[in-house]
This record gives C-alpha cells, sequence and structure tokens, in this order.
C-alpha cells in the first residue's frame, strides 16, 4: 500500500496519519449507506475521493454500451463495515466496492467503480 508521507518524502505525514486518520476521513465527509445484498446498512461517516489518476476521474468505456465507469476510493476508520460486492450511491452515480483494506491501523479503504 502506498504510504502518503513516502510520497511527499516527509515520514511525520505517514507517522501522523497512521496514528489518528481522522483528520482526512473528517475533511470533507460523507453520510454513506452501503447496500449488502437487500439490506441497507446504518449510514457511516467516510470521505471519498477519486481515485488517483493524474487528479482527475477516470472515465472508461464500458464493454457492450456508451457509458463511462467512475472510480473512486471510500476511506474510514477502522470500525468500517464494508465488504467487496456492497453498493452505494454517491453525487448521482452507483458504486460497487471491488477491494477492500483494512490492514492499516485505524484506517479502512475501499475501492469502488461506477456501475450502470
Amino acid at each position: 500500500m502506498p504510504n502518503f508521507g513516502n510520497f511527499m518524502n516527509k515520514a511525520w505525514i505517514g507517522t501522523a496519519f497512521d496514528a489518528d486518520p481522522t483528520w482526512l476521513i473528517t475533511r470533507d465527509s460523507v453520510s454513506l449507506v452501503l447496500l449488502r445484498g437487500a439490506t441497507n446498512l446504518s449510514a457511516q461517516t467516510v470521505r471519498i475521493v477519486p481515485q488517483p489518476s493524474g487528479g482527475r476521474e477516470q472515465q472508461t468505456p464500458k464493454a457492450g454500451n456508451q457509458g463511462v465507469s467512475s472510480k473512486v476510493i471510500v476511506i474510514g476508520d477502522g470500525d468500517l463495515n464494508v465488504q467487496a460486492g456492497d453498493r452505494f450511491a454517491y453525487e448521482g452515480r452507483k458504486y460497487r466496492v471491488v477491494s477492500v483494506d483494512a490492514s492499516m491501523p485505524n484506517k479502512t479503504e475501499a475501492w469502488a467503480d461506477g456501475v450502470e
């Protein structure tokens, strides 16, 4: 997993973030309701950011249609209840979680692809 502190060549950034990522999660946070199967989970506070790709959301034509796929990262605390396959809506688009990393202390990241 990339470390923001290493990327910025500032060890203190990575250390501070790993110790308490709350400052990043609560900045521009949203209340997110995940759909698991047919069940809506309780709302959770997360931050949703475009997947890194030059600072812009990725748009990839999907096979068989003219739609685009948007990719985002959902960042939450260590207790974030998210699993691959969960779905959610954000800013008028629907997303499906494809991968989850809960190995970091106090933080969970989930990668999601836009779906039609």
